[in-house]
C-alpha cells in the first residue's frame, strides 16, 4: 500500500515500544494525556456529560481511548491511513476514519465538540481547516485543542508549519467563525509521566526550560 506524507512522518518520528504498534503503546499515550483530560474537564462544563466528539490526529487512539472511558461517543481520525489502521486494530470498538481536516471532515455530523491535541500547529491551511471544523460543531459546540508555545525548541519540528502566540491563536479563530475563544498556558515535567499517570500534573504557565513541553489550550466556542 502507497504511504502518504504522514504515514512517514509516524515511522520516522514516533518509535513503539516494540517492534509493531502495541496496546502497550496506547496505554503509555494514555499515561501521558490522562491529566491533560483531568485539567481541560475541570474547565469545560461540556465534557462534564456525555458528549459526541470528533477528534482529529488521533495517531494510536489513545485520547479517542480516554474519552470513552469517561463515557463520551467519540470519533476519532488522523491524516495518516497507516495511524488510522494501529488505532483502528488496538483501540475497538472506537471508528477511526482518515481525515484531513483542511479538506472537511468526511461525515455529514454534528458534533458537540472537536478536538485536537498537538495538531494544528501542523495544519498549512489554518483558514479552511478552522471553518471546516466550525461548519461541523452544532450551534453550542466547542473546539478544543492544543498547540506548542513558539519557544524555538517547538520549531525543531520541520512539520510545524504554524507555530503561533496565543493572541495569534484567538485573531485565527475568531476571524473564522468563533464567537469566544479562551486560552490557557500548560506546561509539563520532563520523564516523571512514564511512571504514572498521576506523576503529570498540570504547570499552569509556559516554560522554556529543555524537555519540558509546554503548549497553549485553546478552547474556542461556535
Amino acid at each position: 500500500m502507497r504511504k502518504n506524507k504522514w504515514d512517514s512522518y509516524f515511522l520516522s518520528h514516533y518509535k513503539p515500544l516494540s517492534g509493531e504498534w502495541s496496546d502497550r503503546d496506547v496505554e503509555k499515550y494514555k499515561r501521558w494525556y490522562f491529566s491533560w483530560l483531568d485539567f481541560i474537564e475541570k474547565r469545560c462544563a461540556i465534557l462534564q456529560k456525555k458528549a459526541h466528539i470528533f477528534e482529529i490526529g488521533s495517531a494510536v487512539g489513545a485520547v479517542a481511548s480516554l474519552l470513552r472511558d469517561r463515557g463520551h461517543d467519540v470519533i476519532g481520525s488522523d491524516i495518516s491511513d497507516f495511524m488510522v489502521r494501529q488505532a483502528s486494530r488496538l483501540c475497538k470498538p472506537i471508528p477511526f476514519i482518515h481525515c484531513d481536516i483542511q479538506k472537511g471532515i468526511p461525515i455529514r455530523k454534528k458534533f458537540d465538540v472537536i478536538m485536537g491535541f498537538e495538531v494544528i500547529e501542523h495544519i498549512a491551511d489554518l483558514s479552511k481547516a478552522l471553518k471546516n471544523i466550525n461548519q461541523s460543531l452544532n450551534g453550542r459546540g466547542y473546539f478544543i485543542g492544543t498547540s506548542p508555545y513558539p519557544y524555538g525548541k517547538n520549531y525543531l519540528d520541520k512539520t510545524h508549519v504554524n507555530v503561533k502566540y496565543p493572541h495569534e491563536w484567538k485573531q485565527l479563530f475568531l476571524d473564522n467563525g468563533f464567537s469566544r475563544v479562551q486560552l490557557l498556558p500548560m506546561s509539563f515535567l520532563p520523564f516523571a509521566w512514564r511512571l504514572s499517570k498521576y506523576c503529570n500534573p498540570v504547570i499552569p504557565c509556559h516554560i522554556s526550560w529543555p524537555f519540558f513541553v509546554s503548549t497553549v489550550l485553546i478552547v474556542a466556542k461556535r
